[in-house]
């Protein structure tokens, strides 16, 4: 399994938004990649534990936010964009490094 893949997998599980009552927030969506990669235990290993490695404000509507996902075969390090406008995330990039 190499960064391509995963990228497009996170990308359609990202672009398709489950529908909540409340706003989507930055935690929402690592759930959402975690629940995606732990599909692929078989080739990426057992899912070990979650890190936010940082946080950067940009700006007043954008938060750049990247995260660590420790697997028993990997270790994906991935960003997200989130822009709020009007209190609502919206993610508006991600990238696995």
């Amino acid at each position: 399994m190499n960064t391509t893949n995963i990228n497009l997998l996170l990308a359609a599980e990202f672009s398709n938004p489950v529908q909540t009552e409340s706003p989507p927030t930055p935690e929402y969506y690592i759930s959402r990649a975690k629940s995606v990669l732990k599909s692929l235990v078989h080739e990426i290993g057992n899912f070990l534990g979650l890190e936010k490695k940082n946080t950067r404000q940009i700006g007043e509507l954008f938060t750049q936010q990247t995260y660590v996902l420790n697997f028993g075969k990997y270790r994906l390090e991935f960003t997200l964009l989130l822009f709020q406008p009007s209190g609502r995330w919206e993610l508006k990039d991600f990238k696995i490094l």
